[in-house]
């Protein structure tokens, strides 16, 4: 690994479909518990320009977190910067950690971050996501579909300076290697946000791919659906939270003023 590669990289890769709706509830207090099952649903129009609802399910068994979502389009985004790339990762986690810029020459090895990134990759590699209208651009229609994201092979020993080995599931990873199966955005930004304002990031993100302006917005759809904010919470707070992250992007010239949801 030549000290090109060692670089942190600056864009993230999410999948299109996936950055529309949440995969976890927005509080770790409730996501990162075993055996949790999330349901989210997303709005898509269809080839006859019809609005069509679809639902998500997200398997956790070993529990999820919002911030894992950082862990997976960055180790997603490594994989791709290699265009010759078969699917798998081959990587020490200090490198992994240096290309995300977890950590850096000041941050002792061992450290937190070390153990954070290994308890997502767990939580991670147990996930099993379920979807009965997922687009896929490469057979351009909506279809019924199930994949995992990756598998892992790590060392035991913590400090093994062998690499780490990530086998990305072939269905998922087919799906964002096509054309308009992907979104690139800035890791950089992505990394600044908290997991709330993040999940817009990437929502609006897709939004303004396509329009310089997003259609008009339902304050519950966008906290529950996207965000992932439990739908126990008052109206008059999901609407605060919602307008903390505008702020916030607004602040990092993402939006302008008057973005209204």
């Amino acid at each position: 690994m030549g000290p090109k590669r060692g670089k942190q990289i600056r864009n993230g890769v999410s999948q299109l479909t996936i950055v529309e709706h949440a995969l976890c509830p927005l509080d770790a207090r409730v996501s990162v518990r075993p055996n949790l099952t999330h349901e989210a649903n997303f709005r898509y129009s269809d080839k006859q320009g019809q609005r069509q609802t679809g639902t998500a399910r997200v398997f956790s068994p070993l529990g999820l977190s919002a911030k894992d979502e950082f862990v997976l389009w960055g180790l997603l985004a490594i994989t791709l910067a290699d265009p010759q790339t078969d699917g798998e990762l081959h990587a020490t986690r200090h490198y992994c950690l240096r290309r995300l810029g977890m950590i850096d020459a000041q941050c002792r090895r061992g450290g937190r971050q070390y153990n954070d990134f290994t308890k997502a990759i767990d939580r991670l590699a147990a996930v099993r996501y379920q979807c009965d209208k997922l687009y896929d651009p490469i057979r351009a229609e909506h279809r019924r579909i199930g994949f995992g994201f990756f598998s892992y092979s790590v060392p035991m020993d913590e400090d093994s300076h062998r690499a780490w080995r990530f086998v990305w599931d072939p269905i998922f990873f087919e799906l964002v290697q096509a054309t308009g199966g992907y979104l690139r955005f800035d890791l950089q930004i992505y990394r600044q946000l908290d997991t709330a304002s993040r999940r817009l990031y990437l929502f609006l993100a897709k939004l303004f791919y396509r329009k310089s302006e997003t259609p008009r917005l339902s304050v519950i759809e966008v906290a529950e659906q996207i965000l992932g904010i439990a739908a126990t919470v008052s109206t008059r707070d999901k609407k605060a939270r919602l307008t903390a992250c505008v702020k916030r992007l607004t602040q990092l010239g993402i939006v302008r003023d008057g973005l209204f949801l």
